[in-house]
């Protein structure tokens, strides 16, 4: 890739990278608030509480089942195929 006087330095590309997933997860945070906010209306007291315990055991679940495949996968100096496969494989679960 040639050098262009023109484009702009890796700074300033990492910044506006950076405010790009600032931005998102803002945006993704205020969804998230007004979901609660439309859901508390919506539900009872009770409903509320047992999708409180289904959300907590769906993250649970979640942080149980990774098993480590993306480390493995950036720790092998020579990934081949196969390792790439399995990767896959057991990040479908």
């Amino acid at each position: 890739m040639p050098d262009d006087p023109s484009a702009p330095s890796l700074a300033v590309r990492m910044a506006k990278g950076a405010g790009w997933i600032v931005l998102w997860r803002m945006c993704s945070r205020v969804l998230g608030v007004v979901s609660t906010v439309v859901l508390v209306r919506l539900l009872t007291p009770e409903d509320f509480g047992l999708i409180a315990l289904a959300t907590s055991l769906a993250v649970s679940l979640d942080a149980f089942l990774v098993v480590g495949v993306n480390d493995a996968l950036i720790r092998d100096a020579e990934p081949d195929r196969d390792l790439y496969d399995t990767g896959f494989t057991l990040n479908l679960t």
